[in-house]
């Protein structure tokens, strides 16, 4: 994976996030930012711009909710999951990235819609929502991803 991550913000000169617990903290962080609560949760904290997009300025990131990681970076029974589905996408999406056109990148289209929807209900998992909470949630459209290890 690459070490060499950063963001850019032409507008702010970039704001980055540096995740201390190697890996798994990486992975983790990964599947909550690309999550539909984490989505839903931005667009309500940010400036919408024409066209639909988003501010990612610093006071926006700052207030997405994260559940942290335990003590020494360990892992609770969810947020494992969590990093295996990361893993699981990240994996998908370099064979995306390989397939050629037609019929293979229609299948794994579909593996990534429901890596998606996996990872959207441990996030639901993760927060402690109730049906009314979700049900909320996945009304809203969604956006692209907003970060993916080894995408670029």
């Amino acid at each position: 994976m690459d070490q060499n991550l950063y963001f850019i913000n032409v507008t702010t000169g970039g704001y980055g996030l540096t995740v201390d617990d190697g890996v798994q903290g990486l992975l983790y962080l990964t599947a909550l930012l690309n999550s539909q609560v984490l989505d839903w949760y931005f667009k309500q904290v940010s400036t919408n711009f024409h066209g639909g997009y988003f501010a990612a300025n610093k006071q926006f990131i700052e207030q997405l909710p994260v559940v942290p990681l335990g003590a020494s970076g360990s892992l609770g029974p969810v947020q494992i999951q969590l990093v295996s589905k990361a893993e699981d996408i990240t994996s998908v999406y370099q064979r995306l990235a390989a397939a050629s056109a037609g019929h293979d990148r229609n299948i794994i289209q579909r593996q990534i819609a429901s890596i998606d929807e996996q990872i959207d209900e441990l996030v639901y998992e993760l927060f402690g929502l109730g049906d009314e909470d979700v049900a909320l949630v996945r009304r809203a459209p969604r956006t692209s991803p907003i970060i993916a290890p080894g995408r670029g």
